[in-house]
């Protein structure tokens, strides 16, 4: 769990310390203004699914830290084929279970999730995804080594 926490924690710091460097700007304002593009079509009465964040789009930090997670489960356990079962608590009308037989498998979800409900442009996860696997290479690498008995 230590290993986790820390992934998902070191994968937040990269990831912030980018988002304030870049300070790039979210769907909620680009596609009602065209994208900034005069080859575009603006929307201005597009709005996302819920609520945005309020900092900035890139990279995306949920791309960051699944990434991370995904990997240092993966590294962990040496290998991919990982059960796991997962409850949500975003819907108003109860729990939503979502089951992965892996975690190649876990962050696509992830991704698609924050795509699709207009938080996130597609290069925002890619690039958050590359973040937290170089976090967990890193951590693996460096930190949490096994242990000889």
């Amino acid at each position: 769990m230590a290993m986790l926490w820390t992934g998902a924690a070191d994968a937040s710091i990269g990831c912030f310390n980018a988002k304030y460097h870049y300070s790039f700007w979210r769907p909620i304002t680009a596609i009602p203004a065209g994208g900034g593009n005069p080859e575009l079509s603006a929307d201005p009465s597009w709005l996302p699914l819920a609520a945005t964040p309020n900092h900035p789009e890139y990279p995306a930090q949920h791309g960051c830290i699944t990434s991370a997670i995904s990997h240092l489960i993966e590294g962990y356990f040496g290998t991919p084929e990982v059960h796991m079962v997962v409850d949500s608590l975003v819907f108003p009308d109860g729990i939503d279970t979502h089951i992965f037989e892996n975690t190649h498998d876990l962050f696509p979800e992830v991704f698609w999730a924050r795509i699709h409900s207009g938080f996130h442009f597609h290069h925002s996860l890619v690039d958050g995804g590359r973040l937290g696997k170089k976090v967990a290479e890193q951590l693996e690498r460096k930190y949490f080594r096994p242990v000889d008995h």
